[in-house]
């Protein structure tokens, strides 16, 4: 049964990345509302928090899930799936707004060990 929700989404992808969700045949697009941004920019905080006062539930869904990119770019995953959504996270505590944050749909693997990785090399640290 469709709700007549309205959503907001925020992203960086180009909006004709996500045409199939803006188009104006859908019976729903009047109550989806898309805005660019990159929510680690510093230019793009209070644009932030002025989405989120509006909403009343926030779904985060920011994350990398390619498990070669957890081995390649361990910090980048970490700071995609988490530290990137900080200001996000603390908008919705001083707002009491509810948060759902999905970071991946992968937690347990292999070590980086056992990928043959180095374990002085610094950019390796946080996964081993």
């Amino acid at each position: 049964r469709e709700k007549d929700w309205n959503v907001i989404g925020v992203d960086m992808v180009a909006p004709n990345k996500i045409q199939q969700l803006l188009g104006a045949e859908k019976k729903w697009a009047s109550r989806f509302e898309f805005h660019q941004m990159n929510i680690t920019d510093k230019e793009a905080i209070q644009a932030l928090r002025d989405l989120i006062k509006r909403s009343d539930t926030v779904v985060n869904l920011a994350a990398i899930c390619n498990p070669s990119e957890y081995i390649k770019q361990p910090v980048n995953t970490i700071n995609s799936n988490f530290t990137d959504a900080q200001d996000c996270i603390n908008f919705c505590v001083e707002l009491n707004k509810h948060l759902i944050h999905f970071s991946t749909c992968e937690v347990y693997g292999r070590t980086l060990k056992s990928y043959g990785l180095d374990g002085n090399d610094e950019k390796n640290w946080l996964l081993d």
